[in-house]
């Protein structure tokens, strides 16, 4: 038995699939009824060091009885990530919302303004009396 994942034309949902003999490309989506087709996906047979999966694994409480950590942790499939993230209160950023742009310019003057600070007080000579 296989599992793909579908990405559905209309809603742009997608569905993992469990498949038993040959894979079909095109499909019916479960939420809206519209054409699917399938799309390249890590599925529930990925091994489980993969970077994404890894990556999660680093930050669910794996102390916790919460159904969907545990879930996740025995299974990890993009449907109970999807699962975790919803009940864990977490998602994707939206678009424009990334990192906050750093300027680098201002970084490197204030970094070379430290650094001949500490040349300064280290190379200077002061005189007790």
């Amino acid at each position: 038995m296989r599992i793909y994942d579908y990405e559905c034309y209309q809603c742009e949902k997608i569905t993992e699939v469990f498949v038993t003999g040959e894979a079909y490309e095109l499909g019916i989506c479960p939420h809206c009824s519209g054409v699917t087709h399938k799309i390249i996906s890590m599925s529930h047979t990925a091994p489980l060091d993969s970077t994404w999966i890894s990556g999660v694994r680093n930050i669910v409480d794996k102390k916790s009885k919460e159904p969907h950590n545990t879930e996740f942790l025995k299974h990890p499939s993009r449907a109970n990530y999807n699962e975790w993230k919803k009940k864990t209160g977490l998602r994707h950023l939206e678009p424009g919302e990334g990192p906050v742009k750093v300027d680098k310019e201002a970084r490197k003057k204030a970094m070379k303004k430290r650094m001949i600070n500490k040349i300064q007080e280290r190379n200077s000579i002061s005189i007790r009396g």
